[in-house]
Parts: C-alpha cells; structure tokens; sequence
C-alpha cells in the first residue's frame, strides 16, 4: 500500500508543480486558441502569466540564473590586473 501512495504522490507532484503546471496552462490556452475558445484560452494565459509573475516576484530566480556563470569564471577580471 505505501507503494501506491508513493506513486501516486510522485504523479500527482509532477502534474502540478509550478515548472510543469505553467506548460500546462500555455499549452492548454495554445489549443484552446485553435478550437476557437477565446475566452478559455484568455483565461488559461492569464493564469499562466500570474503564476509566472509570482514565481520570478517571490523567488530569487536572476540569483538561481546568474550563480552558475559566476561560479564558471571566478576571478578572472582580477587576474588582468
């Protein structure tokens, strides 16, 4: 029993953890916007736009991005010197 629920919880984390719950939303508006249902698609993308904004406004993300660059070239401005 502890094996379905360990499953289960790993299924259900990765349907709704915020990477895979924005591609989600986008491609779900993409094919709402083909079906011709616009105002489903519109709101599918603003859902997405709002969960993108909080992720970048609460999260140090330009910290997460710049810190493998700084790590790959340490030193090397002093090093002309």
């Amino acid at each position: 029993m502890d094996t379905v629920f360990f499953l289960a919880s790993k299924i259900i984390w990765a349907l709704i953890s915020p990477d895979s719950l924005i591609v989600i939303l986008g491609v779900s508006a993409w094919i709402a916007a083909i079906l011709k249902w616009q105002r489903i698609s519109r709101s599918l993308l603003a859902s997405c736009a709002l969960l993108l904004l909080v992720l970048i406004g609460f999260f140090p993300v330009g910290e997460w991005l710049i810190a493998p660059l700084e790590n790959r070239f340490t030193d090397q401005c002093g090093a002309a010197e």
